[in-house]
């Protein structure tokens, strides 16, 4: 990785902080950025990566509800 690139996740993550949490406030060269990401592992939790920084993304219960609600014939954990 060049000097130059920064993880997009770290930049979001950061935003989104320094906002205390509201995405709304985000800059619109962050808030309307498509961001290449990939699951890592999946299982407990997804680890997700944008191959620089990792984040852990844990699911509420109402969205697992929905996504089997949704998907019944899909686990989560296939989705990696």
């Amino acid at each position: 990785m060049s000097g130059d690139q920064v993880s997009a996740f770290k930049q979001l993550y950061t935003e989104v902080l320094k906002n205390g949490g509201d995405v709304n406030k985000l800059p619109s060269k962050i808030a309307n950025k498509n961001i290449k990401c990939f699951v890592k592992e999946s299982g407990r939790y997804f680890l997700v990566t944008d191959a620089w920084f990792y984040l852990p993304c844990y699911f509420t219960q109402k969205a697992v509800s929905d996504f089997k609600s949704k998907n019944s014939n899909l686990n989560i954990s296939d989705l990696a």
